[in-house]
């Protein structure tokens, strides 16, 4: 039996029931109210936050037939025409009316979507019913012809209260034991995607009906594993560095990152200990101006470092050895352990920061080691800094935070 998601299982019943979304909900409603013929709507903002599902929400509640145009189908000019323009002129049979929907339309790129906007619009004009167009930028060059003819509703992201209160009546449903901290983790964690947020919820819940902090932190930073495994390996054996920079920045996991991961797995692809010390000292080259682009802003300079890791294969003269399973590099694991602590001290470094006119950073390492002794000696009250009884309880129980900022 295949596994239900909970984005399907906990989807809400109608349009205001969805967490965050009422005043976009309210302004979707008094379109349609007063729609004419020749004009569409779009629904734009971030992904995860409910613009496919208000319009099938909508359609279901008003008993309308839904004619649905994806992404993954191919939408040149012809083809949106030749799917959409029959079934925007026709009433459906079985239902009181239709509702059009062109999803993810900013995505549209290349010849096979060439004049799909134009398309888009031609289909709006002369469709009998309101058509509904998703999108994650709204003022995508692409979409130009597009929101000529429509008018604009914005969904935002999901406020972390609402998400957070959302999460707990689906920790009911499904009879999970959960913290409030880590509710409110999962909510400040997801930044504002809702479909991303029950995701991780049920994957932590896999197996068990209770989550603690262990679990929580064990999500780490999210990254893709198979292809960064590729890219990796590519640097440290192809000696092409074209090829290598291109992999580098086609691959979603950042170039910083790239680079601790190099820095931990080189001495294990090879028994040549003149290669060794040669990578290291090209990768310390390349640190260097990875530093630069830190201090000094000047993202051009981390062209090149990809340039420098482009090129550590090319000194190799001994047989690459292919490792078993690549190392972790220390300081991303750093991260994944004190996630949870950081995201529950990092309001608490704001407060204390615009106090005392610093950065996070100097207020963590300077400021936090006095401000955690004199709250656990009760010198200090949640009034001084305006911390609320959560961020205090953080104060006592963290502290200081290894390697924020």
């Amino acid at each position: 039996m295949l596994m239900r998601l909970w984005t399907d299982s906990h989807r809400p019943g109608k349009p205001e029931e969805m967490a965050g979304q009422q005043q976009a909900v309210g302004e979707v409603r008094r379109l349609l109210q007063s729609w004419k013929p020749g004009t569409g709507i779009i629904l734009f903002g971030p992904p995860g936050t409910g613009k496919t599902l208000l319009v099938e929400l909508l359609a279901n509640e008003m008993g309308y037939f839904l004619v649905r145009m994806d992404a993954s189908d191919s939408r040149s000019a012809k083809e949106i025409e030749g799917t959409l323009s029959e079934s925007t002129k026709q009433q459906a049979l079985f239902h009181r009316g239709k509702l059009i929907l062109m999803d993810e339309a900013d995505s549209m790129s290349g010849r096979s979507d060439r004049g799909g906007a134009k398309g888009i619009a031609k289909v709006i004009e002369e469709s009998r019913f309101p058509v509904f167009i998703c999108a994650n930028d709204v003022q995508d060059p692409k979409l130009k012809a597009v929101r000529k003819a429509c008018k604009k509703v914005k969904m935002d992201k999901v406020p972390r209260d609402d998400m957070a209160a959302y999460l707990r009546k689906v920790a009911k449903k499904e009879g999970i034991q959960v913290s409030d901290d880590i509710i409110n983790g999962l909510a400040r964690w997801s930044d504002g995607d809702m479909r991303s947020a029950l995701l991780d919820f049920q994957m932590l819940s896999l197996g068990t009906k209770e989550i603690c902090e262990e679990l929580f932190t064990s999500i780490g930073f999210r990254e893709r594993k198979r292809e960064l495994e590729d890219v990796l390996l590519g640097i440290m054996r192809t000696t092409s560095m074209n090829a290598n920079r291109k992999a580098i920045r086609d691959c979603d996991t950042d170039p910083d990152d790239m680079f601790l991961w190099l820095e931990s797995n080189i001495y294990r692809t090879t028994a040549d200990r003149q290669f060794i010390a040669d990578a290291y000292d090209m990768l310390s080259r390349a640190d260097i101006y990875r530093r630069r682009v830190m201090k000094q802003q000047n993202w051009r300079f981390k062209a090149y470092m990809i340039d420098i890791m482009s090129g550590i294969a090319s000194l190799r003269k001994g047989e690459f050895i292919r490792p078993e399973s690549l190392r972790y590099p220390d300081r991303i694991a750093l991260l994944a352990r004190t996630r949870f602590r950081r995201m529950l001290m990092e309001p608490v470094l704001q407060k204390v920061a615009e106090h005392t006119h610093c950065s996070a950073r100097t207020a963590n390492l300077e400021y936090m080691p006095y401000i955690t002794f004199f709250v656990k000696k009760g010198l200090i009250s949640a009034e001084d800094f305006g911390f609320t009884p959560e961020e205090m309880d953080a104060v006592k129980k963290y502290g200081p935070v290894a390697q924020f900022g």
